[in-house]
């Protein structure tokens, strides 16, 4: 009886230990102001890369389309699907008119998580896709491994975006 507690302590303490060490984000301090800001850093998938920013104010979350040259304006919308539903999530450019690809999508940080950044940090994305104003569509599918790396990261910065609120 004692092994079989203490090998469920051992294993339990793994778990914790391997959650805690899958939080990597990238800590950015502003000289002047002292701001502290934390990202997910890229995430390249085919088609594109992702990246989640947070700040005190605000979760920024900004696509990169692979394929240069793409211009994107306020009229471009961001199609996410997940995988093993008929849920969807649907989004506009709120970022600024670019031909480098890099469509933004904000979030105010806040005590509880908006229930669309709640979605794409929690759910696994199947694919996203995007059409500009010319009616070009591009799409970006992670993989399995992706699509985890991305909720552990995306989750944990949430999270510290949530402590940013109190500092």
């Amino acid at each position: 009886m004692k092994r079989v507690l203490s090998f469920i302590f051992f294993f339990v303490a793994v778990l914790f230990s391997a959650t805690a060490q899958d939080c990597a984000l990238i800590k950015n301090e502003d000289p002047y102001t002292r701001s502290i800001t934390y990202s997910t850093g890229y995430n390249k998938w085919p088609g594109g890369s992702v990246v989640l920013d947070a700040s005190k104010a605000e979760i920024d979350w900004m696509i990169e389309l692979g394929s240069g040259n793409i211009c994107v304006d306020d009229e471009a919308t961001i199609q996410v699907f997940f995988e093993g539903s008929k849920m969807r999530l649907m989004f506009r450019n709120a970022g600024t008119m670019n031909c480098e690809g890099l469509l933004h999508v904000f979030f105010k940080n806040g005590p509880t998580t908006n229930y669309q950044l709640s979605k794409l940090a929690t759910l696994p994305i199947q694919r996203i896709l995007i059409t500009t104003s010319a009616k070009k569509e591009f799409s970006i599918e992670p993989d399995a491994t992706q699509r985890a790396v991305w909720i552990r990261s995306a989750t944990c910065l949430i999270d510290r975006g949530k402590q940013l609120l109190t500092q």
